[in-house]
């Protein structure tokens, strides 16, 4: 039970990290999804270790 417990605060702290990263980033994303709508190409940039480009970003 414990093990359990120790798993799900691992991964709501997580989820808090990386909205605190996506909250840092929110700017930038923002001129990314404008160049989405827009059609423009992005530049590809490596986020959460993949490399984006071309392809819409989730505004959470």
């Amino acid at each position: 039970m414990r093990r359990f417990y120790e798993a799900i605060t691992v991964r709501l702290a997580r989820l808090k990290y990386k909205n605190w990263i996506h909250d840092f980033r929110i700017e930038e994303r923002a001129q990314r999804w404008a160049a989405e709508r827009s059609g423009w190409e992005t530049i590809c940039t490596k986020r959460h270790g993949q490399m984006s480009a071309r392809r819409p970003i989730n505004i959470k």
